[in-house]
């Protein structure tokens, strides 16, 4: 009798996830169309070395929803650029909150061209009173020579109010676990890996770099509702620009913007490579190496002349963008101010702020201590700007400052004529 053995090989998806590009980005006021390109270099030469099935960029393709043309010729270019990497490869792009949805998915149709596929809104059917959401839209099936081999669920950025609800009542968490089984019902099985993207802040994760007052109430989700989608292997995720996996999931991860967007993003910047099996999954990070890195000078705040003294042992060929740290008992003065900036002059390094700090000091007595919002609402409004700028300065306001202030607030009481 003939025993005859099979042997089953599971199969694998090869991915590399990026986000956050923010293409046309300004760093206080210093173009950055050569740091993008330095980065696209590196991006292209990485997936030319890694042969992946799908690269994948979840969001924030642009730093606005009009961005220049120069950062759009960058966008196009590179993209091409990045399609002729493997005929095989399959590029998939969705909107992040600082994209146009529209913008980047009009030219859908020529994409189709160069094997990419461009998700920018949650699309609906137009017919009837009640449009239904097309879940399809957004999965795209990943083939590797023909052979399907995977999935990916491109889901862009939506707006909280905006997840589909059956009935209104569902907490928000609900309704993106809802909103991502649907889209996972439509495929043709599960025994494939999955991949979902998603453009949103998930509670608990490493916000360093961003405006927290912004980030923190928006689009707040947990990762357990994440780890309800249990088809989806791994998650592709972009919005916070520190790369990190969520709550020590290493198949749920950010993969961080390629450089720094603000001089708190000091952590090394990377795109993530993963190979996915089913229930599955293998990571690296692949660090990119900014063009142009961020500095604090001094590193801790030094007086003043000393500051001076660090910027002066700068080498005239060092391209960096600055911070410059004061230690400080008042205001810099305008022409210290001015003194630190032409201390830059005839360098590659970037003057970007000065950031003053001032000592810790003790209350005095006499001193005006708010605790309630009864009291704040006893103190007349240059009351409360003169305090607020001896806690901020150390220094007590000048008269012309006062003057200053005072002019503001009566402009603010004088009637409008226009409007009477």
């Amino acid at each position: 009798m003939v025993q005859i053995k099979f042997i089953f090989h599971s199969v694998f998806m090869k991915i590399i996830h990026t986000s956050d590009w923010h293409i046309g980005h300004l760093f206080y006021q210093y173009n950055r169309e050569d740091e993008h390109e330095f980065f696209f270099e590196q991006l292209i030469r990485i997936v030319q070395e890694e042969k992946p099935d799908v690269l994948i960029v979840s969001g924030d393709i642009f730093h606005t929803a009009t961005p220049p043309i120069a950062a759009q010729k960058i966008y196009y270019r590179n993209l091409v650029k990045l399609s002729r990497c493997d005929e095989d490869l399959q590029i998939i792009i969705t909107a992040g909150n600082h994209d146009s949805p529209s913008r980047i998915e009009a030219p859908k149709l020529l994409w189709d061209a160069f094997n990419v596929q461009v998700v920018g809104t949650m699309e609906r059917s137009s017919d009837g009173n009640d449009p239904i959401v097309l879940y399809e839209k957004m999965l795209v099936p990943i083939s590797r020579n023909g052979t399907k081999i995977g999935w990916v669920v491109a889901a862009p950025y939506i707006y909280q109010n905006n997840y589909p609800s059956k009935n209104g009542e569902e907490s928000i968490e609900q309704r993106v676990t809802d909103f991502y089984r649907n889209i996972l019902s439509r495929r043709d099985g599960n025994t494939l890996p999955t991949v979902a993207t998603g453009h949103f802040y998930v509670r608990g994760c490493d916000t360093k770099g961003h405006d927290t007052n912004i980030i923190g109430g928006l689009d707040c989700i947990s990762s357990a509702c994440l780890k309800e989608c249990r088809d989806v292997d791994y998650w592709a995720l972009g919005h916070i620009h520190h790369p990190q996996e969520i709550g020590k999931e290493e198949s749920i991860r950010y993969s961080g913007s390629p450089f720094a967007i603000s001089f708190d993003e000091k952590y090394p910047h990377s795109i993530v490579i993963a190979d996915i099996e089913k229930e599955a999954v293998s990571i690296r990070l692949k660090e990119i190496t900014p063009l142009i890195p961020i500095a604090d000078i001094p590193a801790k705040p030094l007086p003043y002349d000393e500051v001076m003294d660090e910027i002066c042992q700068i080498p005239a060929d060092k391209r960096l963008y600055v911070r410059v740290k004061v230690e400080t008992e008042t205001p810099l003065t305008p022409t210290q101010t001015a003194k630190i900036q032409q201390a830059f002059s005839g360098k590659e390094a970037r003057f970007c702020l000065i950031e003053p700090h001032f000592p810790e000091r003790k209350r005095t007595t006499g001193e005006i201590e708010i605790k309630s919002i009864n009291e704040m609402k006893r103190l007349s409004p240059m009351e409360l700007a003169k305090q607020f700028y001896k806690e901020s300065t150390n220094c007590e306001m000048t008269d012309e400052m006062q003057n200053f202030v005072n002019d503001i607030l009566h402009s603010e009481e004088e009637p409008n004529d226009e409007a009477s």
